[in-house]
């Protein structure tokens, strides 16, 4: 799935804002926006955090990049409502063909 989105715009200095979001992809597709990531429950291959291989479970993983830019501390399950509306997003992403902004 492509992750495409047009940036022009910010890049000319014609719009004040960027990109949103990032899909990422280490086996399978994560989301970032802000300083959250969230990464769906499955199987996960990738070197980042302090794992290489392993299967992220039920509602997956929720890593706050500005305090843990290592990846290290799960906190999905302090924060149902930001899980919630990361895995809204990536499902949008995958159903718009990797389009999620206008």
């Amino acid at each position: 799935m492509p992750d495409s989105v047009n940036v022009l715009p910010a890049l000319l200095g014609d719009s004040k804002t960027g990109r949103d979001s990032l899909v990422e992809h280490a086996n399978r597709l994560a989301v970032r926006q802000g300083d959250w990531k969230f990464i769906p429950p499955g199987r996960v291959l990738d070197k980042l955090g302090p794992w290489n291989q392993l299967t992220a479970p039920e509602p997956g993983f929720l890593f706050d990049l500005s305090k843990d830019p290592g990846e290290t501390n799960n906190v999905a399950a302090a924060h149902p409502e930001k899980v919630s509306e990361l895995r809204a997003l990536l499902a949008k992403i995958r159903n718009s063909g990797g389009q999620a902004e206008p």
